[in-house]
């Protein structure tokens, strides 16, 4: 950082960088992806060893004054008031749900659970804080704030915990109950993600409910064909335990009674060519 000198046996890190520049601009708060990077909240992009980021990412803050115009930092224009806090290091960086909020923009609508998820599981903010941020007329990002905030678990754990109870959500799953607490005879036995109580049945059965729906046509290639081939292969699936497609004489027994074979055999004793 110019203008501030360091030991050459202090080792190069984001922390110590961003101390660096809370000497030459007191008044400014750490923000943005910087805050996120220095709270340890995930968020995209790739950072080394020591939480320096791989892809030349500016150091952001925000200030009411006129922001800092240093090579290799990017200044914001805006009053922070209450919205901050002070971390163990001494730096100044924006409340959880400040912060959520203006990455919201920069993210996709996964990362933005993720991140959201994250900042709830740490206590930086709860749901009503990022509610009325999400309210804020005018404010970027508004619409995705309020699609990821009904997605959100505060008792999430992990960022992959979050994206795979959205694949659950999606598939049409019920939520998961995240980390519930599983007691038996009074002692803690384990903590996993189990379904929601109202379904649980349905998901912990396996084979429970209907038959998934599949296509027409993904139906009939797996129907075997007719003939002595068809019977064949019938017998090997029901030996490797599969079902063949049900035709659709098997699915409306009524239809079955009105279908007439195409070649109807003469009754025993008489002849097709039979002449009289």
């Amino acid at each position: 950082m110019r203008g501030v000198r360091a030991s050459a046996e202090l080792t190069d890190s984001l922390e110590v960088r961003c101390r660096a520049l809370a000497l030459i601009a007191d008044a400014a708060t750490f923000s943005h992806l910087t805050a996120a990077r220095l709270c340890d909240l995930p968020v995209p992009g790739r950072c080394g060893p020591l939480g320096l980021p791989l892809d030349d990412e500016q150091i952001e803050v925000t200030c009411a004054v006129l922001p800092p115009r240093l090579a290799g930092v990017r200044g914001h224009y805006g009053k922070v008031g209450a919205d901050v806090r002070t971390l163990d290091s001494g730096l100044r960086v924006t409340s959880g749900a400040r912060t959520w909020a203006e990455l919201v923009p920069r993210l996709g609508l996964d990362d933005a659970v993720v991140l959201g998820d994250a900042v709830l599981r740490h206590g930086w903010a709860d749901l009503v804080e990022l509610t009325a941020w999400a309210a804020r007329p005018g404010r970027r990002g508004a619409g995705r704030m309020r699609a990821a905030i009904p997605l959100l678990e505060p008792r999430t754990d992990s960022p992959m915990e979050t994206r795979l109870r959205l694949l659950i959500v999606r598939a049409g799953l019920p939520k998961p109950v995240a980390n519930l607490d599983v007691v038996v005879d009074g002692g803690w036995l384990a903590r996993p993600v189990l379904p929601g109580a109202a379904d649980r049945d349905r998901v912990g059965q396996a084979g429970s409910g209907p038959p998934p729906h599949r296509p027409r046509a993904v139906a009939a290639r797996h129907r075997p064909p007719p003939g002595p081939r068809g019977r064949r292969l019938a017998t090997r699936d029901r030996h490797r335990g599969r079902r063949a497609a049900p035709s659709a004489r098997d699915r409306d027994p009524d239809r079955a009674r009105h279908c007439q074979p195409r070649h109807v055999s003469p009754p025993s004793g008489e002849h097709r060519d039979s002449k009289i």
